[in-house]
């Protein structure tokens, strides 16, 4: 299995490359009135209105604050409509074994279904997440209540 390490909040974490449609320079957001806190605003990607979400924030960090040069957004989708995750910096991509995995201590104590097990990359333990998952029922069901639209 191949994975993405990145940086958010000052932590490390990996996700499942084929979880990932493409990883994105930073742009201007276009902010939407009336959107959930969560949303940090949308952006045009070829045609389509792309939301786009601070990992950190939304993980319990606060504000990321502005952009960095390291910043990048991790685009996914969850069922058919993509999201954007903000995020502080790539790492790389790794093959990992099944022997690198640890258990899943925290996605099994918390109703956090984004978290996946802990896995030993170079002697430091790193969180697994599933971007498809970060977003739960509720907040999932306030993003598609609003139009998604860019400002004119």
């Amino acid at each position: 299995m191949e994975v993405l390490l990145f940086e958010t909040a000052g932590t490390s974490y990996l996700t499942r490359l084929d979880a990932l449609d493409e990883v994105l320079m930073p742009v201007e957001l276009e902010r939407l009135a009336g959107a959930p806190p969560f949303l940090r605003g949308v952006m045009s990607l070829r045609g389509e209105v792309l939301p786009v979400i601070a990992l950190g924030e939304r993980l319990g960090a606060g504000d990321p604050g502005p952009w960095r040069r390291s910043s990048r957004i991790l685009k996914v989708r969850v069922g058919q409509r993509p999201l954007g995750f903000i995020i502080d910096a790539i790492g790389r991509i790794q093959a990992l074994d099944a022997g690198a995995v640890q258990a899943p201590i925290l996605a099994e104590t918390t109703d956090n279904r984004f978290l996946g097990p802990l896995w030993r990359i170079d002697g430091h333990l790193v969180q697994e997440i599933r971007l498809d998952a970060v977003l739960d029922d509720e907040a999932l069901l306030q993003l598609h209540a609003h139009p998604l639209q860019l400002p004119r």
